[in-house]
């Protein structure tokens, strides 16, 4: 039997990650009401850094003219802002 020995990532690495990972979902969502849910079941992930996140992956859109995602990715952004800023 083959063991394998995972080094678990720094907990930021991690967060960083799972930001992507939902960020890539929501590009995914087909309707507004699939992209609310998942924002919804994600809620855990909303915060300051995902804004972050958020803003840096627009740009990295952009820089490689991907216009359309850029702009989808910004207003990801824009609609989690408020829920974020509230809390």
């Amino acid at each position: 039997m083959i063991k394998l020995h995972l080094t678990p990532l720094p907990m930021n690495e991690q967060r960083q990650q799972a930001y992507l990972n939902l960020i890539q979902r929501l590009l995914n969502c087909r309707t507004n009401n699939e992209l609310q849910e998942t924002l919804a079941a994600n809620q855990e992930l909303v915060d300051i850094g995902f804004l972050q996140t958020i803003e840096a992956e627009a740009q990295r859109f952009s820089q490689q003219g991907d216009e359309t995602s850029s702009e989808l990715v910004a207003k990801f952004g824009n609609a989690t802002r408020g829920s974020v800023e509230s809390r």
